[in-house]
């Protein structure tokens, strides 16, 4: 397949080809090597699984802050932006290099559309466990940008300044902090008003973790509600909580096995 170039803005493409086919595509001179740098697009936690998650806000931190490094090196080369020309890449950089322009350059919903057009019709849908399990809908790429373009006019995220109003903005240094399972998997929805997270599990019922406010097993990390109500109530001051992921066709189980998967 040749690879497609698809122009994001006056200094950055992303070519849809792997690594070594986009060099070979742009680096037909010996002087093209100072034109051009490349920048292979390997998003954490954006691989191949089962349920085809969509990139999370905190993976588009991470590609605002690789951008951010790029550009400081001032080398004034054009980044070119690679990793593959597969269904899989070509959703997750959609859905990611969307996301970045709708936050850094002001581009509507309807310019991304006919940016990506040459591959849009690869994009698959996304879905997760949780979808799965109830028969939800699932998110389409469009999706995403939507969300995301809501919330940068509700002033929700700001990708451009490092200090934000943390009480009317997401802080995203604290937001990929609590994104981290091994920190919760706690989100801010909308600042100061809306948190979701997982429901805690139910420590106190082992007596080896009775006074424990997380565990691990089998190298993962559990969370009793001693943990969440630290921060809940020291970094959040938050007044009510509400659960949403009550199963009514769940019999239950008197034996924690480590292993309850809760949508907030």
């Amino acid at each position: 397949m040749k690879p497609v170039e698809v122009e994001l803005c006056r200094w950055m493409v992303v070519c849809f080809a792997p690594l070594d086919a986009a060099r070979s595509f742009y680096i037909k001179e010996d002087e093209d090597e100072d034109r051009y740098g490349f920048v292979l697009l390997n998003v954490p936690g954006t691989e191949p699984d089962g349920y085809r998650s969509p990139v999370c806000l905190g993976q588009m931190f991470w590609f605002r802050c690789l951008v951010d490094h790029i550009l400081s090196t001032g080398s004034g080369k054009k980044i070119v932006i690679c990793g593959g020309n597969d269904r899989h890449f070509i959703t997750i950089a959609c859905c990611l290099l969307g996301a970045f322009l709708i936050l850094i350059e002001d581009l509507a919903i309807d310019n991304l559309l006919k940016i990506f057009d040459p591959v849009f019709h690869q994009c698959y849908g996304f879905s997760e466990l949780c979808q799965e399990r109830y028969l939800m809908p699932g998110l389409s790429v469009v999706d995403v940008w939507q969300a995301i373009e809501l919330a940068k006019q509700f002033g929700w995220l700001d990708f451009r300044n490092e200090l934000v109003d943390i009480d009317k903005c997401i802080d995203m240094q604290e937001y990929c902090h609590y994104d981290s399972a091994a920190n919760g998997l706690l989100h801010t929805v909308i600042p100061s008003r809306v948190l979701a997270f997982s429901v805690p599990e139910d420590l106190h019922s082992q007596a080896d973790w009775s006074k424990e406010s997380w565990a691990i097993k089998n190298d993962r990390r559990y969370f009793g509600p001693r943990y969440y109500a630290e921060i809940l109530s020291q970094d959040y001051d938050v007044q009510l909580l509400v659960r949403c992921d009550i199963d009514e066709d769940d019999p239950g189980d008197d034996e924690w096995d480590g292993d309850r998967p809760c949508t907030p």
